[in-house]
């Protein structure tokens, strides 16, 4: 987005919380941190705000917003559906598809064998959903800061993925 267009977010904001004084370093940080964001899609977190809180917006807010309109990560549960569905049509030999990456490696840190063979499907079921949960939330966390880091030309750290199998 451009600066005036950070300018024009900046703008909403006042009027919808006019009893807010806001410095113009402040309006400078803001337009820094939501620089990577579509202006449309800036605008829309903003309105999302306006519409459910009655206090002016971090930047932190204001990123959650933006991504809570475009995020499409699973939830664990439909997660976990995908997983059952790829077991009963793929089977133990077959190669699975996911539909996110954080589904796979969720998988994977179980073992695909694993799953497709166990006996104690319930147990594996609690194993997926805490594993697929923390790469879940990093996935959601890299989606709402990674193109502010490219941006400012700073580095992610790589978060470690589990070994296949390493926990059953």
């Amino acid at each position: 987005m451009t600066e005036k267009e950070a300018i024009t977010l900046v703008g909403m904001l006042f009027a919808a919380y006019p009893k807010f004084e806001v410095p113009k370093a402040t309006i400078k940080l803001y337009q820094q941190f939501l620089q990577d964001l579509d202006f449309d899609l800036a605008r829309a977190a903003v309105a999302k705000h306006i519409a459910l809180s009655q206090y002016f917006p971090t930047v932190a807010e204001l990123r959650d917003a933006a991504l809570s309109l475009t995020n499409r990560t699973p939830s664990s549960a439909d997660a976990w559906c995908e997983v059952m569905e790829q077991i009963s049509m793929t089977g133990s030999y077959g190669v699975p598809k996911f539909s996110h990456p954080a589904i796979k490696k969720a998988v994977k840190a179980i073992g695909w064998t694993n799953l497709c063979w166990t006996e104690e499907i319930g147990v594996e079921r609690a194993h997926f959903m805490k594993i697929y949960e923390v790469y879940r939330k990093r996935e959601v966390e890299n989606a709402k800061i990674l193109p502010l880091f490219e941006k400012l030309g700073l580095k992610m750290p790589e978060m470690p993925v589990l070994p296949e199998g390493s926990v059953s």
